[in-house]
C-alpha cells in the first residue's frame, strides 16, 4: 500500500497528539500508506514537535515557511500532491480518527473518474464515541480518496481560497462538473473528528475571506479547471520578513479603532512604507471593549429570535481595521509595494516589508 496511496495531512499550530492519534488509528487496522504531514507555517515549538513525532512514526514531514500568512490548506495540499509518487492520494483532516481500513476498500473497489468519502462523526470534548454526532453526507473535508492525476487534471485545489474557506466543497464540485462521481463508503467505515474549539466563526480572520471564497467558488463553478501555477514550496529565503522581525526594529505606525475604515488612512499607510523599509502597523484589538461585555454572548443568544423576526441586528463590537487592511495588503503585493508581510495571531499587529 505504501507505493499506492499517499495520505496528505495539513497542520498548523495544533497539538502533536492529533498526528499520533491519527497515524496509530490508520495502522491499527492494517493499513500502511505513505503519510506526509505538511506544516503550513507553525511556530518553532510546534515545528520541533512535528519533526520528532514524524521521525518516531516513520512518516514524511515538510515545514512550509508560512508563519504570519493566512492559513492556506489548498497550497499545502497541492504541494503534497505534486511531490507524491503514488497513483492515489488521500486528503485527511488532521483531527481524524479511523476505525477501519478504507484505503484498501477504495483500492479494491476503485472505478475510474470517482472520488470517495467517509461519513464523519463529531466527537465531544470528552472523546466518547457514544456521544458523537453525525456530520451528515456532504461533509467531505475529512477524507477524500482520488487518483493523483485527477487532482492535477483540474490543476489542484484553488490556492486563492485562504483561512477557513469552502475548499472542501469547491474541489469535489469542480471534479463532479467534469463528469466524476462522488461515492460514500459503506456504513462500516466511519471517521471520528477529535474535538477542538471551532475556528470557522473566528474573529481572527477578515470577513472578506468568506466573501472572496464564495466568489472564487462561483468562478470555479463556471470554469472548473484552474490555470494558475500550483503547489509551489514556500522556503525560508522567500520569507525575508521572518528574519527582519527577529533582528531589526521597525518603524511603528498606529491606527485607532476603525480608523482604517475612514478616508485617507490608505495614504497614511502608503507614506509610511514609502519612507521606511520595515513597518509595524498596530491596528488595535480586534474586539472593542465595552461596558458589560461579560453579558454580551448571553444577550446575543436571548435576542437571536427577535433579530431573526425583525431583521434588526446587535451592534457589532468588531474593530474593522483588520478587514480593510487585509484587502489593502493584497493590493500592495500586487503592485509590488511590499515583498512580504506578517499578521500576528490576534490580528492586532501587521508587519510590512517594503523591500529586502
Amino acid at each position: 500500500m505504501k507505493n499506492k496511496v499517499t495520505i496528505i495531512i495539513t497542520i498548523r499550530n495544533r497539538d502533536v497528539s492529533r498526528i499520533e492519534n491519527q497515524v496509530n488509528s490508520i495502522r491499527k487496522y492494517g493499513a500502511n500508506p505513505t503519510i506526509h504531514i505538511i506544516d503550513y507555517g507553525s511556530d518553532e515549538v510546534f515545528k520541533n514537535q512535528y519533526e520528532v513525532i514524524s521521525n518516531k512514526l516513520g512518516i514524511q514531514y515538510t515545514h512550509m515557511f508560512a508563519e504570519g500568512l493566512p492559513w492556506n490548506k489548498c497550497r499545502a495540499i497541492n504541494y503534497g500532491v505534486k511531490n507524491a509518487t503514488t497513483p492515489f492520494i488521500v486528503t485527511s483532516d488532521v483531527d481524524m480518527i479511523y476505525t477501519s481500513n478504507p484505503f484498501q476498500w477504495c483500492i479494491d473497489n476503485y472505478e475510474e473518474k470517482t472520488i470517495y468519502h467517509i461519513p464523519t462523526f463529531w466527537l465531544p470534548k470528552n472523546g466518547k464515541i457514544s456521544k458523537s454526532l453525525a456530520a451528515g453526507i456532504g461533509n467531505s473535508g475529512g477524507f477524500l480518496f482520488s487518483k493523483r492525476e485527477d487532482i492535477l487534471n483540474v490543476n489542484g485545489y484553488d490556492e486563492r481560497i485562504v483561512y477557513w474557506g469552502v475548499e472542501d466543497l469547491d474541489f469535489p464540485r469542480r471534479l463532479v462538473s467534469q463528469g466524476y462521481k462522488q461515492v460514500w463508503l459503506p456504513d462500516e467505515h466511519k471517521l471520528y473528528h477529535q474535538w477542538h474549539k471551532t475556528e470557522s466563526n473566528s474573529h481572527n480572520r477578515p470577513s472578506t475571506a468568506s466573501i472572496n471564497s464564495f466568489k472564487y467558488s462561483l468562478e470555479n463553478y463556471i470554469s472548473p479547471i484552474l490555470s494558475s501555477e500550483i503547489g509551489l514550496p514556500l522556503t525560508q529565503n522567500e520569507r525575508p520578513i521572518l528574519s527582519k522581525i527577529k533582528n531589526h526594529s521597525p518603524f511603528e505606525l498606529h491606527f485607532n479603532i476603525n480608523e482604517f475604515t475612514k478616508w485617507g488612512a490608505d495614504k497614511k499607510l502608503i507614506d509610511a512604507i514609502s519612507q521606511h523599509n520595515f513597518v509595524k502597523v498596530t491596528i488595535s484589538e480586534r474586539l472593542k471593549t465595552r461596558p458589560l461585555d461579560f453579558f454580551r454572548t448571553q444577550m446575543k443568544s436571548i435576542l437571536k429570535p427577535f433579530v431573526a423576526l425583525t431583521g434588526n441586528k446587535v451592534i457589532s463590537n468588531i474593530n474593522e481595521n483588520f478587514d480593510y487592511l487585509y484587502e489593502s495588503i493584497q493590493t500592495l503585493v500586487t503592485y509590488k509595494l511590499i515583498v512580504d508581510f506578517y499578521i500576528s495571531k490576534d490580528t492586532s499587529t501587521i508587519y510590512l516589508l517594503h523591500k529586502e
